[in-house]
């Protein structure tokens, strides 16, 4: 099992939480040190302790391991809803699906950079004119 997200996951979901790492290691019946080495990537936890962490943050293990949760967070938030994948998904299935994806991010952030662009002719006329972004004169 591929336990890459582990440390990032822990971290993530304990502060969305609120919660410090003496606070969890409470809940856990572990030293914080223990937790920090943990969200250092410095050791992994045991599989019991892997499983008390996923019933609390209700959590699966799969998704705890394997997921990176911030991300997929960040990417709701923006209404860009990965959705899991399944067995049975043909390959140009999730080729599709990455691309509406990609063109969800390619939309947002050109709407983000037309934002950024109208913000600096606003308030900094001056960079405006040096970045080239005066408004052209349309007759």
């Amino acid at each position: 099992m591929s336990l890459m997200y582990i440390s990032t996951n822990l971290k993530y979901l304990r502060g969305k939480r609120g919660m410090t790492q003496v606070g969890l290691a409470e809940k856990l019946d572990k030293t914080s040190a223990a937790i920090s080495d943990y969200e250092k990537g410095k050791s992994t936890p045991p599989m019991e302790v892997a499983f008390r962490i996923c019933e609390l943050f209700n959590i699966t293990l799969d998704d705890f391991a394997r997921r990176d949760l911030q991300k997929e967070d960040i990417l709701a938030q923006e209404g860009i809803l990965l959705e899991k994948d399944t067995a049975y998904k043909s390959k140009y299935g999730e080729a599709r699906e990455q691309l509406q994806i990609l063109e969800r991010l390619n939309k947002l952030m050109t709407q983000r950079l037309a934002e950024l662009e109208r913000e600096i002719r606003e308030h900094a006329p001056a960079l405006a004119q040096r970045l080239g972004l005066e408004e052209e004169d349309i007759p």
